[in-house]
């Protein structure tokens, strides 16, 4: 525990990162763990306070801190988002768009042999656009099942750039890849979710 500006404040708790630091070789040890067991720090079992990560409780906290940086210091973050994911599907580079049927269905129509086929959308991660969120999974859409040419694809079939299955769905990372048995026609895929994907910060022009 250190002080900072009056403030007791917990300084960093080496849980395997510190060669991400540009000195991080050279970094002095204050307290060496000196028993000899040589684990890696936990924010569970190795913290001076408890860490909260519940969004009920951080988002209040956070929320007053960037009141107070905006009215004293004028600090405002205007973040642009969007809530199209721009799915889309890549086909040997090619991209192909496909039409919403049905509310949250997308249907594509593919090439002639399609069966290497990326499910492409923007993505983000849920704590870019709420740093409150202890979620930072690289996320693109939610997905509930695929269909091609009127079969339910098998999670079998999925390749790199997926998430881990969920109850009813599975997150991809914006880049999802799927290898089709036999080539297809046809591909619908029902999106469960989505997110408000973070925008890049347009430049101005140079004069």
């Amino acid at each position: 525990i250190v002080l900072s500006e009056g403030l007791t404040t917990e300084t960093y708790l080496d849980t395997g990162n510190r060669d991400l630091f540009a000195n991080g070789p050279g970094a002095m040890v204050l307290h060496p763990d000196l028993s000899g067991i040589d684990r890696p720090k936990s924010w569970h079992q190795d913290a001076c306070a408890e860490l909260v990560t519940d969004a009920a409780f951080v988002e209040p906290i956070w929320q007053s801190l960037a009141d107070r940086a905006g009215e004293r210091l004028g600090i405002v973050d205007h973040v642009m988002t969007s809530d199209d994911p721009d799915l889309h599907v890549l086909i040997d580079g090619q991209r192909i768009t496909g039409r919403v049927i049905e509310g949250r269905v997308y249907h594509f129509d593919l090439p002639q042999g399609a069966r290497d086929i990326i499910i492409a959308s923007r993505a983000a991660r849920p704590s870019d656009a709420q740093p409150w969120l202890d979620d930072r999974r690289l996320l693109g859409v939610a997905i509930g099942q695929i269909v091609a040419d009127g079969v339910l694809i098998a999670p079998a079939s999925y390749g790199q750039g997926w998430h881990e299955e969920e109850p009813h769905h599975r997150w991809t990372d914006g880049a999802a890849h799927l290898r089709l048995a036999e080539p297809a026609l046809t591909l619908m895929i029902d999106v469960c979710g989505s997110l408000s994907y973070r925008q890049p910060r347009s430049r101005p022009a140079a004069a």
